[in-house]
Parts: C-alpha cells; sequence; structure tokens
C-alpha cells in the first residue's frame, strides 16, 4: 500500500520538480492556487493528503473511478508556439508586424495537481523499475538514485532529497564530454574518427503506448515488489491520462492518427519515453556496436573510427561524403554486409533506420526507426533531417574542430534551457565575445589582423552573466531544500 509519507514526499518531489523550469509556469501557478485553497496550512494540507490515500489504498472500485473521472475530466491541451515562421529575406524589417505566423505548436498537458502528484507516485513505484532497465548512456529523464542507510539497502522513504530526476545540467555534460573524449583518443591513436549526431521529429507525439505493454508495467513490478492494489490503481491512472490526453490533442487530430502518445508536461512521460528507445538502444549496441552511442532523451550522438580503405573512407579522401552515405552506410545496413541495401529480400528492413523512399521539402531522404526496434510498431519515429550532422576529422588534421563542435551541440541542444544564457565562456573557456578584430586583409590569413580592441559593451553582458550565475550558486549552498518544499 501506498503511505502517507509516500504521497507527501511525491508532492515536495513535484514541487521541486517545477521550481527551475521555466517551461511549467502554468503548473508553477497551478500549485499556487492548490496552496492558498488549503490556507498554506500545513495541517489542513496534511488532511488532504490523507483523503487522497484512503481514496488510493481503502476505498471501493466506486468510489475510486468517481475520483479519477474528476481527474480526467480536467484535462486539457495547452497550446504554446516552438516555431515561428521566417520573414521573406526581402521583406522590410517591421519593429511592429501586423501578424507574426507560427511554424510550429509546442502542446503541453493541462491537468489538476492531485493527477500529477499521482503521476509522482507512478514514477517512485513503477516508474523506477523501468528506469533501472534503460541503456548505461541514455543521459536525459533518468531519475535520481536513491540514498543507501547503513546497511547498503535502499531508503524507502526518499526522503533525503527533494529532486526526482537526476541534474540535467549533469546528465548533460557526461552525454556530451564522453563522446568527445573518445573522439579524442580515438584521433590520438592515429585513426580517422567520424561523429553522427541526430534527433526524432516530434518525438513525444509519435509513440504509442498500448494497453498490454501498461498492463506489463504493472506485471514488472509485481516480479519485484509484489501485488499492491494501489499502485496498479496508479498504473490504470497513468494510462487513462494518455488516452484522454491523446484523443483531446488536436495535434492528433488533424492527422487523423490513433497513437496513445506522451503528454509534454506530465511526469510518467519522461520515464516512458526512455522506455520507447530501450530496443533502438539495444539494436544500436548488438548491430553496430561504435565506440560511443551516448542519447539525451531525443538527441543522439554517435562516435566511431573509420577504417582505413573502407567505403567511408575512401568517400572522404575523394571529398564526396555526404549525410545521406553516412545514415545509409552506418544505420540503414548496420556496418554489416555494405553490398545489401536498406531493404533486404522481400522489402524486409535489416537495418536500425528504414529508408522510406520518400523526400523532405529539401529533397533529403527521410529515416524513420525500424519498426521492430520500438517497443511498439504502431510508433512511427522520424529522424528530423535538419538536425542531422556529421563530422568527419581526420587523425592527421587539427583538434580545435572538435571545439567548434562542442560549442555547436551546446547551442543546438533544446534541454539545456535553465541557466543564464553564456554558450561562449561556460561551454568553451572562449572569451572571443569580449574582443573586437578588426582586419585590413583577408580574414583567414593571420597576417590580416590589424588591430584587437575590447569591447565595451560585450564585457559588461559577459560580467553581468558571471553575477547571475554566481548569485544562483550562492544561493543554492545557502538555503536547506528541505525547509523551503
Amino acid at each position: 500500500m501506498i503511505t502517507l509519507n509516500q504521497i507527501k514526499i511525491a508532492y515536495k518531489k513535484l514541487k521541486a520538480s517545477v521550481y527551475y523550469d521555466k517551461t511549467q509556469l502554468v503548473l508553477r501557478n497551478a500549485i499556487v492556487d492548490y496552496e492558498n485553497t488549503y490556507e498554506h496550512d500545513a495541517e489542513i494540507l496534511e488532511q488532504h493528503f490523507n483523503e487522497i490515500l484512503e481514496i488510493l489504498n481503502l476505498s471501493d472500485d466506486y468510489e475510486w473511478g468517481n475520483y479519477v473521472s474528476n481527474i480526467l475530466e480536467s484535462i486539457g491541451v495547452l497550446y504554446f508556439p516552438k516555431e515561428l515562421q521566417e520573414f521573406n529575406d526581402n521583406a522590410v524589417i517591421n519593429d511592429s508586424p501586423k501578424s507574426v505566423n507560427v511554424e510550429q505548436l509546442q502542446h503541453f498537458i493541462n491537468i489538476e495537481v492531485d493527477g500529477q502528484v499521482l503521476g509522482i507516485l507512478w514514477v517512485m513505484t513503477i516508474g523506477r523499475i523501468l528506469d533501472e532497465k534503460i541503456y548505461t548512456h541514455s543521459y536525459g529523464n533518468r531519475l535520481k538514485e536513491r540514498t543507501p542507510n547503513k546497511n547498503n539497502k535502499p531508503i524507502d522513504k526518499e526522503s533525503y532529497s527533494p529532486y526526482l530526476f537526476q541534474p540535467y545540467f549533469s546528465q548533460y555534460e557526461s552525454w556530451r564530454d564522453k563522446a568527445l573524449d573518445i573522439a579524442s583518443e580515438t584521433l590520438n591513436d592515429k585513426q580517422d574518427t567520424i561523429i553522427l549526431t541526430m534527433d526524432f521529429s516530434r518525438f513525444y507525439y509519435n509513440v504509442h503506448i498500448s494497453e498490454k505493454e501498461s498492463e506489463q508495467f504493472y506485471e514488472d513490478f509485481i516480479k519485484e515488489q509484489g501485488e499492491n492494489k494501489s499502485v496498479e490503481r496508479l498504473n490504470s491512472f497513468v494510462y487513462s491520462v494518455l488516452k484522454i490526453y491523446s484523443k483531446k490533442n488536436a495535434y492528433q487530430n488533424n492527422d487523423k492518427q490513433s497513437n496513445i502518445f506522451l503528454p509534454i508536461g506530465f511526469f510518467p512521460s519522461n520515464i516512458l519515453s526512455n522506455y520507447c528507445l530501450k530496443s533502438f538502444d539495444e539494436g544500436v549496441i548488438d548491430r553496430w556496436n561504435p565506440l560511443y552511442y551516448g542519447r539525451y532523451v531525443d538527441d543522439i550522438i554517435i562516435v566511431d573510427k573509420v577504417e582505413k580503405n573502407s567505403p567511408l573512407y575512401l568517400k572522404a579522401k575523394k571529398g564526396s561524403l555526404s549525410n545521406e552515405f553516412v545514415m545509409d552506410y552506418f544505420l540503414c545496413n548496420c556496418n554489416a554486409d555494405k553490398s545489401v541495401p536498406c531493404f533486404a529480400s522481400g522489402g524486409k528492413s535489416r537495418g536500425l533506420l528504414i529508408d522510406s523512399g520518400i523526400k523532405d521539402n529539401d529533397n533529403q531522404t527521410l529515416y524513420t526507426i525500424n519498426p521492430n526496434l520500438l517497443s511498439n510498431r504502431m510508433s512511427q519515429i522520424t529522424v528530423k533531417n535538419k538536425k542531422v550532422k556529421v563530422f568527419y576529422f581526420k587523425e592527421s588534421g587539427s583538434r580545435s574542430l572538435l571545439d567548434s563542435f562542442k560549442k555547436a551541440l551546446y547551442e543546438n541542444t533544446s534541454e539545456f534551457r535553465y541557466l543564464p544564457e553564456d554558450d561562449a565562456v561556460l561551454v568553451n573557456n572562449d572569451y572571443s565575445e569580449i574582443f573586437d578584430l578588426k582586419n585590413n586583409d583577408t580574414i583567414n590569413k593571420l597576417r590580416g589582423v590589424e588591430s584587437i580592441n575590447i569591447n565595451k559593451y560585450a564585457v559588461s553582458k559577459f560580467l553581468g552573466k558571471l553575477m547571475i550565475l554566481g548569485n544562483l550558486l550562492t544561493i543554492l549552498q545557502k538555503v536547506n531544500l528541505k525547509r523551503i518544499f
């Protein structure tokens, strides 16, 4: 059975999760209203948690059903601009345009705070079991490890930290830096090296979670923890949220799809997003086995050496290497027999990705993950062509490109969004932004540099960033977060 302490901890973890997340402003306001409803009185709030506890553990199915129905009926979809349509290059610049067209929308779930608390409880029980099965080098949305007690057993109450997931910044740095370190080591071993980065288009919207899979989640819990009626109810509730949200979401209705996908802003989605790609992760390791494969939610980095006289090496030597060739070579053919195309006999794919045979607006091939390597074959995960980047490093070449690559990774990663923006200094120790370089000749030649001056405006911005970051770190060191939450 779920305990009162677990519910209180789930609420504490919910508050901590949204505290620094600027994408969860609506939920943050909902939590403020939630506490206002209970007059900021800890005893009254605890009484409400006791009511949830009784309904979850002790009530009959009818009472539990009514409670859940009220939460499910509250589910809505929030729409925010994700990408604005670019203006024509020849258009007149206007500081007050009559209209701005939105290219893409980002969809967030809107659900009662009680529903979010139940979702956190699911993460703390079933979600933790799923998370332990995820690929080691999957860095995004990973649960914070439980602190062992004196007997080296997991703390059941999980009361030592208000945080649910591992810090995004340390996870991101591990994902990125591991790749760059391996690339550097390979170059130092006199091997040409290739780095491939890609991510998936509208990933959360294009997965599918079946009811059978959901039931299996609870079966996995039973194997480890034994039967628990309360956890079974939590599992059923989470799947109901996915179904209701998918039905209400306009993205699905416009495309006439019927998949049960993941709501952004609902914490079980963080676990399920990794679960959906578990088989793909295993496929990359089993079929390709590169030097490094790292995934940060739907952002991927792959590092591998290039064998001398391989088709890849010869293409690069001739200067005719393309992104499509690299995708086919490694991902469609799994780095196996290069004479076998993406589709083997009978049209059955043998690759990690499938060449769909369709071109995008830029006349580039659209690739999708082989459905045999997804948790559910109804999922349709497509590679975002605009985000595919291939970096080829010659062992005899300069290492400076690795530094540029590190900066590009930082700038292109959507998950790295909470700290004050300082893409040059914090990531690369690059202080070039505070200098003005004046040339009297071609900018590619050192002799063309006439003078280097300090840009006073850039210096003031630079110092301002460091002051904001310094104040933030000072606060984090001094404040006892347990007292806040």
